[in-house]
């Protein structure tokens, strides 16, 4: 068990220290550096076979679900094409409403890594990175331990090397608060570390999803990868318009994407599509009979599972 201590206040290193047990090694940031860099940092200390990483605010309810992934590991060591993570289900708790919501995923058993990347037959990736154990040997042919290591982009990298496997069980809790990245994590702009490093993350996630497209044009065909990498970028754009409202925040992050993408005709007429069908959908979801219809054909019709709230 590896703690990586992001410069906390909290008490943190006072605890790890009373921890007598060899297998929990304890490292320090230099300086408040965020949970992408953090994980990083931690994984290069790491030596296991399987790695999985879980941010300080999630918890598991499952204490087999290790134990669980590496017999599907083990199971299927001898796959021509080689499973490089096992995921699980989990459950999403709003701790301010007390509203609990099941993660929806897809089908459990094998998935082909080029289905879990086109999100094909409903494939999800779960909330964040704990649910799931990767292949070390995987992430570090990826490069993983000399980037910032976002929570999508670890799954789709790993994605690119092999399959996947999905267990349905619920193994653990995502706690939603105000201080989520997309809740609020990035509106502290009293934070000049953070401050700092927000449009460098933004860049970054874009630039990797980038590299992404270019690869899968060889396995899928161009139109494929541009529109995952298109549908990408809008979904960007509107995760850090959450955490960063402001009318100067969302020029800056259409302001990456120029950057990042260069000449893309494709993708500055399709963007503006996607941002109006978001602004739709948001509305339309706001009123009760629209929204009881939209959940009516998305779950029932679908035949997805049913969130709770």
């Amino acid at each position: 068990m590896i703690v990586v201590d992001d410069c906390s206040t909290d008490g943190t290193a006072e605890y790890v220290k009373s921890i007598i047990d060899e297998r929990v090694r304890y490292f320090r940031n230099e300086k408040n550096s965020g949970q992408e860099v953090s994980r990083m940092n931690g994984f290069r200390h790491a030596s296991g076979k399987y790695i999985t990483f879980l941010d300080d605010d999630d918890y598991y309810t499952d204490y087999e679900f290790f134990e669980k992934a590496i017999n599907i590991f083990t199971e299927h060591e001898a796959d021509e094409v080689p499973i490089v993570m096992v995921y699980a289900n989990a459950k999403l708790v709003n701790v301010q409403t007390g509203r609990s919501t099941m993660w929806n995923i897809g089908k459990p058993g094998s998935v082909k890594g080029i289905d879990f990347l086109l999100g094909h037959e409903g494939y999800g990736k779960p909330p964040s990175t704990f649910p799931t154990v990767f292949r070390s040997d995987i992430l570090r042919r990826a490069g993983l331990e000399d980037k910032m290591i976002f929570d999508t982009m670890t799954y789709i990298e790993a994605a690119l090397e092999g399959d996947a496997w999905f267990m349905a069980d619920v193994i653990g809790v995502y706690r939603l608060h105000g201080q989520n990245t997309t809740l609020g994590g990035y509106r502290n702009k009293k934070n000049p570390e953070r401050e700092a490093r927000h449009y460098e993350i933004m860049r970054e996630n874009m630039r990797r999803w980038r590299s992404v497209s270019e690869v899968l044009q060889d396995r899928v065909g161009r139109n494929k990868a541009d529109r995952l990498y298109i549908s990408t970028v809008a979904g960007l754009i509107g995760y850090y318009a959450i955490a960063r409202p402001s009318l100067h925040d969302r020029m800056e992050s259409w302001k990456c994407a120029l950057q990042v993408s260069g000449f893309m005709p494709k993708l500055w007429i399709t963007l503006p599509l996607y941002r109006l069908k978001a602004v739709v959908s948001a509305s339309m979801r706001k009123i009760t009979p629209l929204r009881a219809l939209y959940r009516f054909i998305k779950y029932r019709l679908r035949g997805r599972p049913y969130p709770q709230d």
